[in-house]
Order: C-alpha cells, then sequence, then structure tokens
C-alpha cells in the first residue's frame, strides 16, 4: 500500500456515517477531528480493496503521545463519506514515510 498525498480540493461535502459516528462516540472522537482529517488528511493509503484510507496525524488521549487518526473514507464526485473511524497509538504501523529517491537513483 503505497501513501499518496493527493486529495480533490472540490470534495467539502463530508457525510459521517452512521457506522462511523458509532465508532467516534464509543473511541471519543470528536466530529471536529474527523471533518478535518477527512478534508485535510495527511496521508491518503489505497487500500487493498474497498475505500480508501486517509489517515492525520492528532495529539494522543490525556496529554499522551502522538496517534494516528484513520478514517476509512469512500470518494464520490461531490463527497466524502467516512464509513468508519479508528485511533491508534502505533504510529509507526500506519504512517508511512515520504517515499524518498531509491539507492539507483541516489547513485546516479
Amino acid at each position: 500500500m503505497a501513501a499518496m498525498n493527493t486529495v480533490n480540493p472540490t470534495k467539502q461535502n463530508v457525510r459521517i456515517g452512521q457506522h462511523a459516528r458509532w465508532e467516534m462516540s464509543r473511541r471519543g472522537i470528536s466530529e471536529a477531528d474527523v471533518r478535518e482529517a477527512a478534508l485535510k488528511p495527511g496521508q491518503v493509503v489505497q487500500s487493498s480493496h474497498g475505500p480508501k484510507i486517509y489517515q492525520a496525524l492528532v495529539p494522543g488521549t490525556a496529554g499522551g503521545s502522538q496517534m494516528v487518526l484513520r478514517l476509512a473514507v469512500e470518494e464520490a464526485p461531490a463527497e466524502l463519506t467516512v464509513v468508519t473511524v479508528r485511533r491508534s497509538s502505533k504510529v509507526s504501523k500506519y504512517w508511512q514515510p515520504p517515499a524518498g529517491p531509491t539507492q539507483m537513483e541516489e547513485q546516479e
């Protein structure tokens, strides 16, 4: 799964699905954080099947270390639909470093 950083800025309407709202309530994730991550993700990862994964780095709960907020998002021409939401402290597992030059490119 390669990280992509392109998001269509014309998709201003963000719809939060019922399951996503349930997860937000259960996990204590604010609607403002979800909307911010949907409109300005730090990374967009293409999943092997289904919706794209929008990711944003957010402060940890109770002043803890940084966490990654992950949204499963279905894209339509005029709308983003958030299907589910998750927050994880495993930043190194989910956050993908920016793609740099390959060793072959560096040697040239």
